[in-house]
């Protein structure tokens, strides 16, 4: 056990010393708060099923508040192996409405995921489809019987984006720590930290604070 907090919290460090330069660099910060629930079901032996929907407090300044909605269907095509895809809606405060068509990849090797996923973005009133790629890897631990810890990274990179002459930025990248508990009867419950830094050219770069809290139903 004292293995494993000690194994955790070299994680979260090194992570931490990973985002110094973005920290430093960033000269337009934010703090936002996730809360995000999710209901979880097989479909049958092979294929899964989640919907899942959020509720993100942020600043005006980025949009107000910003309600979310996803459908997301997996099958796994091998051993330790989900392909699939699904559609959300993204709605702001101040109107904006994205509809979110993914395709994704998942493998897994023991304690280590990668994800691999591509977006098609549909904005309000955009010259094109903005089509963004998606890299995540994720590492998770058992602390005990019901809880565990976990610690991703991501970038995500814009293919194409949704105006032709408007700005290019193509690079985020985000950093996560949560813990999540088993609270029994198909109940999950985290809490999380996740670091988003965007690279926006001449732009002053952007980085945001996100506390999460989440909570899964799997039936």
């Amino acid at each position: 056990m004292e293995r494993a907090r000690i194994r955790v919290a070299a994680l979260i460090a090194c992570c931490a010393a990973a985002w110094q330069p973005s920290i430093a660099r960033a000269a337009d910060e934010n703090t936002q708060l996730w809360l995000i629930g999710a209901v979880r079901t097989d479909l049958g032996e092979d294929t899964h099923a989640t919907l899942d929907g959020s509720l993100r407090l942020r600043e005006d300044a980025r949009g107000g508040d910003e309600k979310t909605i996803r459908l997301t269907l997996e099958q796994e095509v091998a051993d330790n192996v989900l392909a699939g895809g699904g559609a959300g809606v993204w709605d702001t405060e101040t109107g904006e409405t994205e509809v979110r068509i993914f395709q994704q990849l998942t493998i897994t090797r023991g304690a280590f995921a990668a994800r691999t996923r591509l977006e098609e973005r549909i904005f309000d009133g955009a010259d094109r489809v903005e089509l963004r790629f998606r890299q995540r890897m994720q590492y998770t631990l058992e602390l005990s019987g019901s809880v565990s810890a976990s610690l991703d990274g991501e970038w995500l990179h814009l293919v194409q984006t949704r105006d032709r002459l408007g700005p290019q930025y193509r690079d985020q990248f985000r950093s996560r720590a949560a813990v999540t508990a088993d609270l029994g009867n198909g109940l999950t419950a985290g809490i999380a930290y996740l670091a988003i830094y965007d690279q926006r050219g001449a732009a002053r770069d952007r980085y945001a604070h996100v506390p999460q809290v989440s909570l899964d139903w799997r039936f």
